[in-house]
């Protein structure tokens, strides 16, 4: 297998400086950097307006992030342009690469960046002259943004203005649908492709199938069946029981400041089937906010005058950790599926995250309130959906209002069903929830992320 060399032009005391930097961000960097030394908060360092990256976090350096599916990394590593040989240069994968801080979409950065300003002249001649050096922008972050035009404007005015050929420049998302975006865009503006758009579902093939493995390892070897960290309990046995269950639904929800959560949560409660479930929507000050408008009373007397509505832990920070992935057990086996509020339910973009997942992981069927196309792109990845539940036309319905209306159309109907006819109905689709989660296992086995990144470059 070819190395893939992560190249870099500087070294601070902080580790290697990644590129994005802007030559007039230096002596900030550097005092961030002392500042990081003698015990500066992280929001603190956020505040500096200048840098576009935080140098204090590693975790920000796309070398880390895509090291991780290449155990035990002997294939992977950072160089120094300075150590780079011609023989590297002529037979590895050498790459240039961006992303943004976790408090600036990518699509912000981008569409605002001088890139002609962003390079050394060396690193320049390098990417220019040399076929296998590659300029590689890497979006892992959560959040299903929108693609305007200035962001595609940004990047094509640089290749324009280069002469570059569309293999130099790649463009990985979480975004499902970006090479549907992207070529809409080519066709509104009358241009032909000018790098590559890939798709790489960080969020549901890479982290959850491992701690699944994990899972199967640790209880092989030491018969553990849950970790608990800061009083929180994580759930590591994930065998469904088998009893007749209390409740029909469950419906967690961390962040009420995504107001589509909160409205979720109000039809569930007008409709009279909120108690058939189990649902937490937890406290947050956008939403406080949004209940002090008059024309949200509503909002006001059957949400925030009662919640949080708590179904495990209150503390979001805690939670918001822990709900990534692994949770309590006994929530799963008490309900028989999962409605799940996604980070986004915007037309355009398809963003699918650890909460469609999570019920993969705990054999839970479910119903998406996200984007429309958010099933179809989960059918393309081999997952199977629920159509003995759910009329799941309401996938395609672009309106939002019509699209939960119909989503909460269907959890009525299966909510006003016996709890024995949903028994049932489960054991039914029991075979679709085995394949889902051996599904995640198999991913993370075959390392599907870092063999799609290196299909992705190698374009």
């Amino acid at each position: 297998m070819k190395r893939i060399n992560f190249l870099y032009e500087f070294i601070t005391p902080n580790g290697v400086l990644p590129l994005g930097y802007q030559k007039t961000d230096l002596p900030i960097i550097f005092s961030e950097i002392n500042e990081v030394l003698i015990g500066v908060d992280h929001a603190t360092i956020r505040s500096v307006n200048a840098p576009k990256f935080r140098v204090s976090s590693p975790a920000y350096d796309i070398f880390d992030i895509i090291s991780d599916y290449f155990e035990p990394y002997k294939d992977i590593r950072r160089v120094l342009l300075k150590d780079l040989s011609e023989a590297e240069l002529k037979n590895d994968y050498n790459i240039f690469a961006i992303t943004s801080t976790h408090d600036q979409s990518i699509v912000e950065y981008i569409s605002g960046l001088d890139f002609d300003d962003m390079f050394t002249s060396s690193a320049f001649s390098l990417l220019k002259k040399h076929d296998r050096v590659k300029l590689v922008f890497i979006d892992n972050k959560e959040g299903g943004f929108q693609y305007p035009d200035k962001f595609f404007k940004s990047i094509h005015t640089f290749v324009d203005k280069h002469k570059f050929n569309k293999n130099k420049i790649i463009f990985i998302t979480n975004t499902s649908n970006i090479k549907e975006i992207y070529e809409n865009y080519l066709k509104k503006s009358q241009l032909y492709s000018f790098m590559i758009c890939e798709s790489i579902n960080f969020y549901i093939s890479g982290e959850p199938g491992k701690n699944i493995v994990r899972y199967e390892n640790t209880t092989k070897n030491y018969l553990v069946d849950k970790i608990v960290e800061h009083d929180m309990e994580y759930s590591l046995d994930m065998s469904p029981s088998s009893n007749l269950r209390n409740k029909h639904f469950l419906c967690m929800n961390r962040n009420s400041g995504r107001l589509h959560r909160p409205k979720l949560i109000l039809k569930l409660i007008q409709e009279g089937i909120f108690d058939k479930g189990l649902s937490s929507l937890l406290r947050s000050d956008e939403f406080n906010r949004f209940c002090e408008k008059p024309e949200n009373i509503d909002y006001k007397t059957n949400i925030k005058e009662k919640y949080p509505f708590v179904i495990d832990y209150e503390n979001a920070d805690y939670v918001a950790g822990m709900h990534n992935y692994f949770t309590k057990k006994e929530m799963w086996n008490d309900t028989y599926f999962s409605i799940v509020a996604e980070s986004c339910i915007e037309t355009g973009p398809v963003f699918i995250t650890e909460k469609v997942v999570r019920p993969m992981i705990y054999f839970h069927p479910f119903i998406v309130y996200g984007n429309p196309n958010t099933l179809s792109e989960l059918r393309k990845l081999g997952f199977k959906t629920f159509p003995e539940f759910f009329d799941e036309s309401y996938d395609l319905i672009e309106n939002e209002d019509e699209r939960l209306s119909m989503i909460v159309e269907n959890i009525k109907r299966i909510s006003n069903m016996t709890l024995e006819d949903v028994h049932k109905l489960y054991n039914s689709v029991y075979p679709k929830l085995v394949h889902n989660r051996n599904l995640l296992a198999k991913m993370a086995k075959d390392n599907f992320v870092g063999n799609k990144f290196l299909d992705t470059i190698n374009l």
